[in-house]
């Protein structure tokens, strides 16, 4: 069976970039953003996945120089085709994410920079009424500087479900700037490298490092096995597009392979039963509107 979830930290890669740009004086942020991605079956009697996804930021600058609040809204729906339905897969094949973020930037001394986050979140089936326990919290404390006219560093931790499951994990991030065109990214959860073929049209390759954990609003249960939440998680990679329409809208295209995936039935933080998940090709489409 087959499945891949590919979603985008998108709140945290707009810090990251607007943290390195904002450092030499330019704006590079990502203000809407509405994708679509697709996994097909990939063979008969597998798993299909599909998600869409909208969100927006609004930063605002504050009368200290520097210092920047962030108020981020998104929200995701991912829908799962079994191939082969059961009583079990029946109750689990459409969830829905939404979530705010509020985030600061304080300019520290010696170019330094500090961002903060706080994320609560619903990641859910949403069958019936919600709980307390579909509430999830996430966060982020990351330090920024430019280390030269070329190269900024961001280094800190967040609280995120990044690999399936709620926990710490480490911010390390270098953007690099070696040439004109050339852009690099080297660190957690930014990796690739990206080239400027003209003042339109940008291409590159990166790493693909995503999860998620969806609660279900109702215990499920199939051949004793009680299932209350899943969670999935996708490592993979590929090539980018990012084609500016207008000055600021921007076509954004991505297609590669996975090359490690997960999809676990779980009862709290138990692994009850689990899916053998073949490695496939993904695609993903969207559009940003930005300065």
């Amino acid at each position: 069976m087959k499945l891949s979830i590919i979603k985008g930290a998108s709140v945290l890669t707009f810090i990251i970039i607007y943290t390195s740009f904002s450092a030499k004086g330019q704006m590079n942020r990502e203000l809407v953003h509405v994708d679509y991605t697709n996994i097909g079956s990939g063979n008969e009697g597998g798993i299909a996945f599909e998600k869409s996804a909208v969100g927006f930021t609004l930063p605002t600058m504050l009368k200290k120089k520097g210092n920047v609040l962030f108020n981020t809204f998104e929200y995701a729906n991912t829908r799962v085709d079994y191939g082969i339905s059961n009583e079990l897969t029946k109750y689990v094949n459409d969830f829905h994410m939404i979530s705010y973020s509020v985030g600061y930037r304080k300019a520290l001394k010696n170019k330094w920079g500090l961002t903060a986050m706080f994320t609560p979140r619903i990641s859910s089936n949403f069958d019936s009424s919600l709980e307390w326990s579909d509430l999830r919290l996430m966060g982020l404390v990351m330090f920024s500087k430019p280390v030269r006219s070329n190269l900024f560093l961001n280094l800190g931790v967040m609280y995120s479900a990044t690999m399936g499951n709620n926990g710490l994990l480490p911010v390390f991030s270098m953007r690099w700037l070696p040439a004109p065109k050339w852009t690099v990214n080297v660190g957690f959860p930014r990796f690739g490298l990206e080239y400027e073929m003209n003042k339109n049209t940008q291409i590159g390759a990166n790493l693909v490092l995503m999860g998620e954990n969806f609660s279900l609003t109702d215990e499920i249960s199939n051949d004793d096995i009680t299932v209350d939440n899943i969670r999935m998680m996708n490592v993979g990679g590929g090539l980018t597009l990012k084609q500016k329409l207008t000055k600021m809208i921007n076509l954004k295209l991505a297609a590669g392979y996975t090359f490690y995936r997960i999809y676990d039935l779980q009862y709290g933080t138990d692994k009850v039963d689990s899916f053998s998940l073949d490695d496939n090709f993904y695609l993903k489409v969207g559009i940003s509107i930005g300065i």
